[in-house]
């Protein structure tokens, strides 16, 4: 057997340092593990393989990626041919792994690929409905390295989205799927007396988020901003009011939805941009499918806390403020048309009951505001700066609230919050 990775230069300025250079574990054996176990053990013997980044920089942070593009013989002896997408637990020492190490992220994604995401499909299927949701799960293990082995999507004709907010279109396909998501889980869950309850960990309470001042100082560094620019510094007061207050009544959020009058389901956790592959119609280039990826912070909780997520972290600041409460709507509407199409018995959820979740929980929209969209905006405007960078410099953690789309983009925000009390009732909730 002849072992390689690749043989090509990798310019480190497009990808995450710490996929530069795979584990040396993932090799020609570990490859024959994955393949017997992928393709029913119709292999005789690895060929050739070559290993590169699975994506760019910017795209992910909660793990690391290669693409495993392997030659092999079947057991009828003619080469064949794989692209595989390897996921692992980062090993590099600093923050990144410091902040991963005691999460369960690995466990969570691995009980999604082989247990629920197939079970939300059967469902879809058994009323004709053949949706596809995500890729296929060829090969998973904890130990002796937590590791996830995908069917590669681009060979599918799918991408993911570059350095853009999703366009209308691509809104809509993205909430369609994600309504149905939620309308299987929301009857599977009481099918299986609260089955899916046991995942309590999301991006808000997830062990290690208390690590990193980048997801802790938001709110304050938002402040500092107001109190530095004049088209903001009537927001700086109350910004500072509530500074202390956003994460810890955000990760409250998780209990709060656990009592009756909410609509529960299991949320994707993390649904932004760039945790969409969509697939491409070549001769009008423009999107004509998605598919969801990344399931490491899916958690029980209310609908509101994804569709929230997502109006800041893949809608355009202009296009948000024009269709915030248009896309609401139509998820919603969406939701219910395949609660009804599964052939739910019970009492359908009404669209007020998702109005008060969404008042709930509008501490949530200041903390993603004010934490998670500086990165997405930094994203875009400089693809050359990676998560973990952010994550391991304080000072590029500030620099993220000079960018000027960033500016431009969190002024309206911080108006329509004003205007809709939700400071005065955060400090309200507070005096409770």
């Amino acid at each position: 057997m002849e072992t390689s990775t690749n043989g090509q230069v990798l310019d480190p300025a497009l990808y995450n340092e710490d996929e530069l250079v795979p584990p040396t574990w993932i090799n020609g054996e570990f490859f024959e593990t994955v393949l017997k176990t992928a393709k029913k053990g119709d292999i005789e013997k690895i060929i050739n393989y070559n290993i590169s980044p699975a994506t760019l920089k910017g795209d992910h942070f909660a793990s690391i990626m290669f693409r495993g593009v392997v030659q092999y013989l079947d057991k009828s002896n003619t080469k064949q041919e794989i692209s595989l997408i390897i996921k692992t637990m980062p090993e590099i020492e600093g923050n990144k792994k410091d902040i991963l190490s005691d999460s369960t992220i690995f466990e969570v994604e691995i009980d999604m690929f082989r247990d629920v995401i197939p079970k939300f499909e059967e469902m879809l299927k058994s009323v004709g409905d053949n949706t596809k949701l995500s890729a296929n799960m060829l090969y998973y293990s904890l130990s002796p390295h937590k590791v996830i082995v995908l069917q590669d999507l681009t060979k599918l004709g799918y991408t993911t989205i570059g350095q853009r907010m999703c366009t209308l279109d691509e809104i809509r396909m993205a909430l369609g799927k994600l309504a149905k998501w939620h309308a299987c889980s929301y009857i599977l869950n009481q099918e299986i007396n609260g089955g899916l309850e046991k995942f309590i960990s999301g991006t808000f309470n997830m062990p290690g988020v208390d690590k990193n001042e980048c997801f802790t100082k938001g709110t304050e560094r938002l402040a500092n901003l107001a109190r530095e620019t004049p088209k903001l510094q009537k927001y700086a007061d109350k910004l500072d009011q509530v500074k202390h207050l956003v994460l810890p009544k955000c990760c409250e959020i998780y209990d709060m939805c656990k009592t009756k009058g909410h609509i529960n389901v299991l949320s994707h956790g993390d649904f932004h941009a760039k945790n969409l592959m969509f697939r491409i119609n070549p001769k009008t280039q423009l999107s004509e499918e998605v598919l969801l990826i990344d399931f490491q912070f899916c958690v029980w909780g209310s609908m509101a806390l994804d569709i929230l997520y997502f109006i800041y972290m893949a809608i355009d600041f202009q296009l948000r403020e024009k269709v915030y409460d248009e896309m609401i709507y139509e998820f919603f509407c969406k939701f219910r048309e395949t609660l009804k199409l599964l052939n739910y018995k019970g009492k359908l959820p009404k669209f007020s009951d998702l109005q008060k979740d969404l008042l709930l929980i509008r501490r949530s929209e200041i903390y993603i505001a004010s934490t998670f969209l500086p990165f997405m905006v930094s994203f875009i405007e400089n693809p050359e700066t990676g998560p973990e960078d952010i994550v391991n410099s304080v000072d590029k953690q500030y620099e993220l609230y000079k960018l000027q789309g960033y500016i431009d983009t969190i002024q309206p925000t911080l108006e329509r919050f004003l205007n809709r009390g939700y400071f005065d009732n955060l400090l309200e909730d507070d005096d409770e």
